[in-house]
């Protein structure tokens, strides 16, 4: 198993909270959108709203688990 597969395996069996605090950037709402998909972490995004809600749209990110 890869080093990233086993940090993945253990972040799955106790999510930990991740603050981001650049959320106005696509970068790190793609980064979210994956750590809620594979169940990695629970997710707070800091910036402006509008902006987090028309980039989260853009990539299919349910804000409503944010």
């Amino acid at each position: 198993m890869r080093l990233i597969d086993e940090i993945k395996e253990k972040a799955k069996k106790k999510p930990m909270k991740i603050v981001l605090a650049e959320g106005e950037d696509e970068r790190t709402i793609k980064s979210a959108k994956i750590s809620l998909d594979e169940g990695l972490a629970e997710i707070v995004i800091l910036g402006n709203a509008d902006r987090i809600r028309s980039l989260g749209q853009s990539v299919g990110l349910d804000l409503k688990k944010i």
